[in-house]
């Protein structure tokens, strides 16, 4: 006991002094460096657990980014979203909300997927309030109305978008998921992964994986880069280059980058004289039309 107090209090003094230095003291090499051996070693020792915590345009770019792939899916008169992981919904109803307005009369089949029952109940409800978690980005007027019919501080998601969106209680973990989902154009894996350990959330990444149709797009942001570069590697997946600097390092200060290096969760500052930046970083990526 004495042990892991005496470890955690060295752990908070040498945080405090890392969050003391200087923006430019970060791109230093060495510094650099230090800061993925303490991320090595937290990630190695952290106890990981699920959250269900989410928040309304978590990562814009990233949506902007996909709603404009949409075009170069060469779909069958439908698009198949699948959102796994989908905690209370937010990341569900501002991709929806997002490829409904640029492409209303495509035909948008949406599926959405949680291990968490209490999470899908509120998700299929779509009845969130001013305060709570789902809004730790302050969002313009414009887009609350938008998305949203106001009522004081409740604001329940319009029907527009909420309409056709099927909530299930599942585990990515099921080797039976394509049967229960079946081929997806669109997959997305966002912010769940990383709450695994790496050999665990290896398995669920080439799980899901098989959801995916050839030409179709898969986004994983919220994983151990490491897990991801090593799984899609081995897959003929590749990468979407738009905006991956701008995807990576979104809501700096309320997002993930915020925790690196002294949380599991925590994003690596992107490195762009990795000769694979490109790869490592992107969250985007293309599984090859079928020959």
């Amino acid at each position: 006991m004495a042990h892991s107090f005496l470890v955690r209090k060295i752990v908070a003094i040498c945080r405090e002094i890392w969050d003391q230095l200087p923006p430019a003291a970060l791109d230093n090499r060495i510094i650099q460096h230090l800061g993925h051996l303490i991320h090595c070693l937290i990630c190695k020792y952290s106890s990981r657990s699920q959250t269900t915590s989410t928040y309304f345009l978590r990562n814009t770019p990233l949506i902007e980014t996909v709603t404009e792939q949409v075009k170069t899916l060469h779909p069958d008169g439908t698009v198949r979203l699948a959102i796994i992981g989908c905690s209370t919904g937010a990341e569900v109803y501002s991709m929806v909300w997002m490829i409904r307005s640029v492409f209303p009369s495509l035909l948008l089949v949406p599926v959405a997927m949680d291990i968490s029952a209490s999470a899908i109940e509120k998700a299929r409800a779509g009845c969130y309030w001013i305060g709570t978690s789902e809004f730790k980005k302050e969002l313009p007027q414009e887009i609350l109305q938008h998305i949203f019919d106001r009522d004081g501080n409740e604001l329940k998601v319009k029907l527009w978008i909420s309409n056709g969106i099927r909530w299930l209680v599942a585990d990515a973990r099921d080797p039976d998921l394509l049967g229960l989902l079946g081929p997806q154009d669109i997959l997305l894996a966002n912010n769940f992964l990383v709450h695994m350990k790496p050999p665990e959330a290896k398995r669920c990444l080439t799980n899901l994986l098989g959801l995916l149709r050839p030409g179709g797009l898969f986004v994983c942001r919220g994983v151990d880069l490491d897990v991801r570069e090593s799984v899609l590697q081995s897959s003929s997946l590749e990468p979407v280059t738009t905006r991956v600097e701008e995807i990576h390092c979104a809501d700096a200060v309320i997002d993930v980058p915020s925790g690196w290096p002294w949380e599991y969760w925590g994003l690596e500052p992107l490195d762009k004289t990795r000769p694979d930046w490109t790869f490592r970083y992107a969250a985007i990526f293309r599984k090859p039309d079928a020959s």
